[in-house]
């Protein structure tokens, strides 16, 4: 699954959304929650704390 956000200049997460998953939206709702307990620190190399798009690829894997 592909998930693209946005990191404030503060760490929090603002805007996820879905941009691929296999199958389709079936863990969607399991990842979007797990990435809302997600916080960054601001990194030193962006001393100006501008926020960053990212997308990020998780892997889920159901036992």
């Amino acid at each position: 699954m592909a998930i693209r956000y946005l990191i404030d200049s503060n760490g929090n997460l603002f805007s996820p959304e879905r941009v691929a998953s296999e199958p389709p939206g079936v863990l969607d709702l399991v990842a979007l929650s797990g990435l809302a307990k997600t916080r960054y620190r601001v990194a030193e190399q962006n001393p100006d704390a501008i926020p960053v798009r990212v997308v990020s690829r998780l892997d889920i894997e159901v036992k």
